[in-house]
């Protein structure tokens, strides 16, 4: 998935992820052991990209705010002043 770059673009992806999590999830008839793992390996994975959004869209929200106050951010990630 690409950077998102404005919180609109972060929460639309969400919105996007979680609605193909939830049709995919009620196509999925439960009959088994094993149907039941997939249905947990589809909403694990669906966790994981929902966990990077929301990364992006703290990253967006910091600079954001940086903007907004004219407060200088020192990251120790990116080693920008």
């Amino acid at each position: 998935m690409d950077e998102l770059k404005t919180e609109a673009q972060a929460l639309y992806a969400a919105n996007i992820l979680i609605y193909d999590a939830a049709m995919k999830l009620l196509d999925i008839k439960a009959t088994s052991r094993e149907d039941v793992i997939n249905a947990a390996k589809l909403m694990q994975g669906h966790a994981a990209k929902l966990t990077n959004i929301d990364a992006d869209l703290s990253e967006i929200e910091l600079a954001d705010f940086q903007r907004e106050f004219n407060v200088p951010i020192f990251g120790q990630r990116s080693g920008e002043k």
